[in-house]
C-alpha cells in the first residue's frame, strides 16, 4: 500500500489534479443529493443558472443576464423581491426538450414538499411564487418572501418537468416517495 501511495504522489505534477473518492454517490438528483461524492458528480454533469468565474465574478450560465437593479430585472415588492430571469436561447434537456420556467417551478414545488428529503430548504422556502406567461415559457418571474442581497446565488437547480413532474405528482404525498421513485434514483 505504501508503494502504491508513493507512486501516486510521485506521478502527480503541478499541471495535473487527481481526485480520489472512496464512496459512491447516492443519486444524481440535484435537489436531494447531499453526500460529497454526489455533489462532486453533479458539478461535472449539472449546470447552475449562474457561476462564480475564476476571476471571482458572478456570470450567467443558463440565463441571459444576472438580474439586478441596473438592468431592471429586480424590483422590491413589500419585504421581498420580484426577479425576472430568461433562459438562454435553445437551452434543451438531453432528450431535446426545451428548458422552461416549468422546470424551475417544479424544482421549487419539490424543494418545498415536506415529504422530499431536501438537505437545505431555506432557498426553497424563501420563494413565494414562480410564474410565467405561456407565450414566453423561458421568461420567469420569481417572487421572494425576503429581500436578500445574494438572491441570485440561491437560484434553484432545474428539474426536467416533462420527466420528473408526473413522478412527483404521483408520489408527493408519501414520505420519500419522490426520492425513491425519481428517474435520478431509479435503478
Amino acid at each position: 500500500a505504501n508503494c502504491l501511495m508513493a507512486q501516486a504522489v510521485v506521478g502527480a505534477t503541478r499541471e495535473s489534479l487527481r481526485v480520489g473518492i472512496s464512496s459512491e454517490f447516492e443519486n444524481l438528483n440535484p435537489l436531494i443529493g447531499n453526500q460529497a461524492a454526489t455533489k462532486f458528480m453533479l458539478y461535472l454533469a449539472h449546470r447552475p443558472l449562474v457561476i462564480l468565474s475564476p476571476d471571482l465574478q458572478w456570470k450567467p450560465l443558463l440565463i441571459k443576464d444576472i438580474p439586478d437593479l441596473k438592468n431592471k430585472m429586480v424590483r422590491k415588492k413589500g419585504d421581498g423581491l420580484e426577479v425576472d430571469i430568461e433562459f438562454i436561447p435553445n437551452l434543451r434537456w438531453g432528450d431535446k426538450t426545451p428548458v422552461t420556467c416549468a422546470d424551475y417551478h417544479l424544482a421549487w414545488k419539490v424543494g418545498t414538499n415536506k415529504n422530499v428529503s431536501i438537505p437545505d430548504r431555506e432557498k426553497f422556502d424563501n420563494v413565494a411564487n414562480v410564474t410565467w406567461d405561456k407565450a414566453s415559457p423561458t421568461k420567469c418571474k420569481i417572487e421572494y418572501k425576503k429581500a436578500k442581497y445574494d438572491y441570485f446565488t440561491t437560484f434553484l437547480e432545474l428539474l426536467p418537468s416533462h420527466l420528473e413532474g408526473p413522478i412527483f405528482e404521483k408520489h408527493k404525498s408519501k414520505s420519500e416517495g419522490y426520492d425513491q421513485n425519481s428517474l435520478y434514483t431509479k435503478k
